[in-house]
C-alpha cells in the first residue's frame, strides 16, 4: 500500500502527443501569420518611400521649370520660326502657331505596351531648355522596339569647345534663350543628335545641369506643353504643362488610364518583386511668362 502510493506520487504528468501537433500546429500558423504582418509592412514601407520620393522630385522639377517659364521672354513664336528654321520646317512651325519651338516628342513601341508610348523630348521656354529620354529606355523591365535612338546633345561652350552628352541622358537642362534646343530637335534626323554646335544657334553661357543623374532610380516617361495663349497685349504668355515621373522598376504604363504601374506578363519572379519600389505620379502646372519681349 505504502509502495503504490510512493509509485503514484513520482509518476510525471506531460503532453499528448494530439496536445503537442495541436501546439505545434497553432505556433505554425501564428508565425506564419507574424511572418506576412512584417512582410506587408515592410512592404507598404518601401512604396512609401517611393511615393514620397516621387512627390518631392516631382515638386522640385515644377518649381524649376516654373521658375524657367516666369522669368522667359514673351513675344510671338510665329515670327521666331522665320528666325530659328528654315524651308519646310519653317513653314510646318508656322502652321503650328510655333509648337516644335514650344514643346515636342517622339513616340515609339516598347515590349509588352501595344501603343506608342514616349521616348524621347524637349521642351524649350526661351529661358532654359529641357531634353529627356524615356524611362523606357532605362528600365530592366521593358525593352525599346521601336529604330528610334535615344536623344543626345552637342553644345558649343562660351570657350568654343565643342560639349557633347550621350544618349544618358535623363533629364538634361540647358541655359537656351533662343529655344535652339527644340529647333534643333525639329530638324534632327532619325539618329536624334540635338546639336546646337552650329554658328546660328550660338554659345551656351552656362554649363547644363542634369536635374535627372544615371544614379537616380527616377526617370521622365513624358513631358508636354501646347503653344502658349498669349495676352492681348503681348505682354504676357501663359503656359500649361505637364509631365509623368516615375521609378524605373515594376513596370510603368503611362498610356493606360491612370498611368499606373502594373507587372507585365511573362516577368520573372525578381521583376515581379520589384514591384514594391514601383511609383508613378503625373504632374500638371500652370505659368505666366512676364520676361519681357524677344
Amino acid at each position: 500500500m505504502i509502495n503504490d502510493r510512493i509509485k503514484n506520487s513520482e509518476k510525471k504528468e506531460g503532453f499528448t502527443l494530439i496536445e503537442l501537433s495541436l501546439s505545434i500546429a497553432f505556433i505554425s500558423v501564428l508565425s506564419l501569420a507574424v511572418a506576412l504582418i512584417i512582410t506587408n509592412s515592410i512592404s507598404a514601407y518601401h512604396r512609401g518611400l517611393v511615393l514620397n520620393q516621387i512627390n518631392t522630385t516631382g515638386m522640385e522639377l515644377v518649381d524649376d521649370m516654373r521658375a524657367a517659364v516666369q522669368n522667359a521672354p514673351v513675344g510671338s513664336l510665329k515670327v521666331l520660326c522665320e528666325t530659328m528654321l528654315d524651308g519646310d520646317a519653317e513653314a510646318a512651325c508656322k502652321k503650328e502657331g510655333g509648337q516644335r519651338l514650344v514643346a515636342a516628342r517622339k513616340m515609339g513601341k516598347v515590349q509588352e505596351i501595344n501603343e506608342d508610348v514616349p521616348l524621347l523630348g524637349v521642351f524649350c521656354t526661351g529661358n532654359y531648355s529641357y531634353i529627356w529620354n524615356s524611362g523606357y529606355r532605362f528600365s530592366e523591365d521593358f525593352e525599346v522596339t521601336s529604330a528610334e535612338n535615344a536623344a543626345t546633345f552637342k553644345y558649343r561652350s562660351l570657350a568654343n569647345e565643342e560639349i557633347s552628352y550621350s544618349e544618358d541622358i535623363r533629364l538634361l537642362k540647358v541655359k537656351d534663350g533662343k529655344r535652339a534646343v527644340c529647333a534643333a530637335f525639329s530638324e534632327t534626323s532619325d539618329s536624334n543628335v540635338i546639336n546646337i554646335y552650329d554658328e546660328k544657334y550660338g554659345k551656351v553661357e552656362e554649363d547644363p545641369i542634369e536635374l535627372l543623374s544615371e544614379n537616380s532610380n527616377l526617370a521622365l516617361y513624358d513631358l508636354y506643353a501646347p503653344v502658349p495663349a498669349m495676352s492681348g497685349g503681348m505682354n504676357n504668355a501663359y503656359y500649361s504643362v505637364s509631365f509623368v515621373l516615375g521609378t524605373l522598376q515594376g513596370g510603368a504604363n503611362v498610356v493606360a488610364q491612370g498611368n499606373y504601374c502594373a507587372t507585365p506578363e511573362g516577368m520573372e519572379n525578381s521583376a515581379i518583386e520589384n514591384f514594391d519600389y514601383c511609383a508613378i505620379n503625373k504632374f500638371n502646372f500652370a505659368a505666366q511668362a512676364i520676361g519681357g519681349g524677344e
